[in-house]
């Protein structure tokens, strides 16, 4: 609804708010319920999932904050993208900030500097988040943007020139990179992880991991080239109606900031009421839309965070007229 500004009822002052339907969970919040996700549910999530970001790839716009808490979920297994907040247009010729992306779910050429960048940095969030739902907890946990780097070459090794040729290019590719090489082990990881959680993985799901949580960023695969896969050509399928699976309308609401405050308040009993809990999930860079909800602050967060907002402002600059000019470093289009 529009309303005139001269209007004596106008309380929006020109602002136009949204109010769009309430789903009953996030993904994070029923991950932290420890609720027994199975492989068709599963499978369903990330088809899903995959199918609104095919769509959205091919109309060349890029979520940048793919995570469990931006995943939404109803009773009846109806998967839905929230937070908007940092998606942004890929055309035009423009940098973008590489302060984007929930630092658990940021890419590797992100946290390296990289500031040319498309679609496949929502596709390494993806890998990590089908990791997530096997595994029952965020596969890289770093509480700065070094400790979050290292975790990944630790399970997925460390570039080289001939597994990742561009790397060296990066900003922070002589601080960040050891120079002592580190294997890669992801597979190992996978299957010891779900092995203690007594779960076999589906056929094709580690290669689509192991396809998603590549290094380099031009040999991650797309949206549609996920769908081919032959992880959702095996069985169990993805129903075409996610619908008939079983209702999990027993379960009470579970969404991240209600999973949070249960921690805090078992935490401040625990403790005497001194307060501490084990380590919050970090919470989208500043910047982002948060869903009309309040959201605590993050803890352990990278000081260099701190200078986030001014990024996205000099990005939305870098796109406007009257900006300072754009880079004449080309960026690469979604295949």
């Amino acid at each position: 609804e529009f309303t005139d500004k001269d209007e004596p009822l106008d309380y929006c002052h020109g602002s136009i708010y949204l109010v769009l339907e309430y789903l009953e969970h996030d993904l994070t919040g029923l991950i932290d319920r420890q609720h027994p996700f199975d492989d068709t549910e599963i499978k369903s999530l990330m088809k899903q999932l995959l199918d609104v970001m095919a769509y959205m790839h091919a109309i060349d716009i890029i979520h940048r904050d793919i995570k469990c808490s931006n995943l939404l979920m109803t009773r009846d297994h109806l998967l839905k993208v929230a937070d908007f907040g940092l998606a942004r247009s890929l055309r035009g010729d423009q940098l973008f900030t590489n302060k984007v992306v929930t630092l658990w779910y940021r890419p590797p050429e992100l946290l390296l500097g990289a500031t040319s960048y498309d679609a496949s940095i929502d596709m390494w969030s993806i890998g990590c988040v089908f990791a997530e739902l096997y595994i029952g907890h965020p596969i890289f946990q770093g509480k700065t943007e070094l400790e979050q780097i290292t975790k990944i070459f630790d399970i997925c090794g460390t570039p080289t020139t001939e597994s990742w040729p561009d790397y060296k290019f990066l900003p922070h590719s002589s601080s960040f990179v050891p120079e002592k090489p580190k294997p890669k082990r992801l597979r190992e990881y996978l299957m010891r992880e779900t092995t203690a959680r007594k779960r076999i993985l589906p056929k094709g799901a580690i290669e689509l991991m192991e396809a998603l949580l590549v290094l380099d960023p031009e040999q991650r695969p797309t949206a549609s080239d996920c769908l081919s896969s032959q992880y959702f050509k095996a069985r169990p399928f993805a129903p075409s109606d996610p619908t008939k699976l079983p209702s999990i309308s027993n379960l009470p609401p579970s969404h991240e900031y209600q999973t949070k405050k249960i921690r805090r308040e078992q935490a401040k009993q625990l403790n005497g009421g001194a307060g501490a809990g084990r380590a919050s999930r970090p919470t989208s860079p500043p910047g982002a839309s948060s869903g009309g909800r309040s959201r605590p602050a993050a803890t352990g967060k990278d000081a260099a965070e701190v200078t986030v907002k001014t990024e996205i402002k000099r990005e939305e600059d870098s796109r406007s007229p009257s900006g300072p000019p754009s880079s004449s470093k080309k960026k690469r289009r979604v295949a």
